[in-house]
């Protein structure tokens, strides 16, 4: 989600947020080599569950892995998060997430 337009080489920091199952993150695993292939200048971070964080830990093409607890500590998450200021906020997931869309918008 862009809050203005960047070019490739303005964008330095991208969240791909991942709070489903395992087998999600699994299969979208070389997003990572992707994104940092194509924007090789930028820091990437994941946002991760307590169910799937482990597979995304010693994936070298990840910078800094943020977990997603849910309950009172989402709070402390959402402002982490918000002072991270990412220029590329990325959910792959195929159907609406409400959460992520809710998370997204809270960052904006």
């Amino acid at each position: 989600m862009f809050t203005q337009k960047k070019t490739p080489l303005q964008i330095n920091k991208i969240l791909v947020v991942h709070i489903g199952r395992i087998g999600d993150l699994i299969l979208a695993m070389p997003l990572f080599e992707v994104l940092k292939s194509n924007y090789p200048q930028a820091k990437i971070h994941i946002l991760a569950s307590v169910k799937n964080y482990t597979v995304a830990e010693n994936n070298p093409f990840i910078d800094k892995v943020h977990l997603h607890k849910k309950g009172f500590h989402i709070l402390h998450t959402l402002l982490k998060l918000r002072n991270e200021k990412f220029d590329l906020w990325i959910d792959p997931k195929a159907h609406r997430s409400s959460e992520s869309q809710w998370l997204a918008k809270l960052n904006n």
